[in-house]
């Protein structure tokens, strides 16, 4: 099943432009990524309101689960200068604790086990280079 979400394409027309330019609006892929993952419920269904107002629930569903898959797909092709520079601008403007749990929480269900541990993997020396224990929260106090 994680194959064929995976292939699923957006909504098409007026609705999945709305939605390009709602995600457009976050300025890093991991921050695009951390996003994404709030708008799935526990139940592993998307929603978002704007994007519900124009399509069925369904296809903001399909829509949402296939822009978290591609976003994370960007993160791990992103070489690990790349991840750093953009997790250092995430931590710049955002006040959520960034640790290994909460990152761990940002992969889409769909994400195969090899992706998960790239990702995984990156993320400790991204935050060990950026003086963080993997382990540790770090957000930014002034944001």
């Amino acid at each position: 099943m994680a194959d064929f979400i995976a292939r699923v394409e957006p909504v098409p027309g007026p609705a999945g432009n709305t939605w390009g330019r709602i995600l457009a609006q976050v300025p890093t892929v991991f921050g695009r990524l951390a996003y994404l993952s709030r708008l799935c419920n526990a139940a592993g269904i998307y929603s978002h309101p704007a994007l519900n107002q124009l399509v069925s629930g369904i296809a903001a569903d399909r829509t949402l689960r296939y822009s978290h898959r591609r976003v994370f797909s960007q993160w791990i092709g992103f070489n690990l200068a790349q991840q750093k520079a953009d997790l250092e601008q995430y931590l710049a403007t955002s006040s959520q604790p960034v640790n290994l749990a909460f990152c761990r929480g940002i992969i889409p269900q769909a994400a195969h086990e090899v992706e998960r541990l790239l990702y995984i993997t990156d993320l400790e020396a991204v935050l060990e280079s950026l003086g963080l224990e993997p382990g540790a929260a770090f957000a930014n106090p002034d944001a």
